[in-house]
């Protein structure tokens, strides 16, 4: 009989060990950026996030740095779902305006960097 209990805590503990070693961690990657002009003469990007992770974040932000060379030149900032919780396989999106720049032929290139907090 006790060899029977030492089984069955054994086996339970082998199968708890799968989630015990997942962490449980939000993630989130760009899906696809769009870019386009406002009507009062900014350029923007319009960028899609996905929470791939495997719980739920909040507080999604993308800091959006316009670069001619290596000169920051301007930045954007998109804050998705308005920093509210972003389910796992969910997607949100949220434009960033560079309200210093004419056009996008003002940049060479963009740096996304995305920041997010676990649920």
């Amino acid at each position: 009989m006790k060899k029977l209990i030492l089984l069955v805590l054994l086996l339970l503990i082998i199968f708890s060990c799968d989630s015990i070693l997942e962490p449980k961690e939000a993630h989130f990657i760009i899906t696809s950026k769009t870019t386009g002009m406002k009507s009062y003469g900014s350029p923007y990007v319009k960028i899609t996030v996905k929470n791939d992770g495997n719980v739920t974040g909040y507080n999604v932000s993308c800091d959006v740095k316009a670069k001619k060379g290596n000169m920051i030149v301007d930045s954007g900032f998109a804050y998705f779902a308005n920093g509210g919780n972003i389910s796992v396989g969910e997607s949100a999106q949220d434009e960033a305006i560079f309200f210093n720049l004419d056009s996008h032929s003002d940049y060479d290139n963009l740096v996304y960097d995305l920041d997010w907090l676990t649920k």
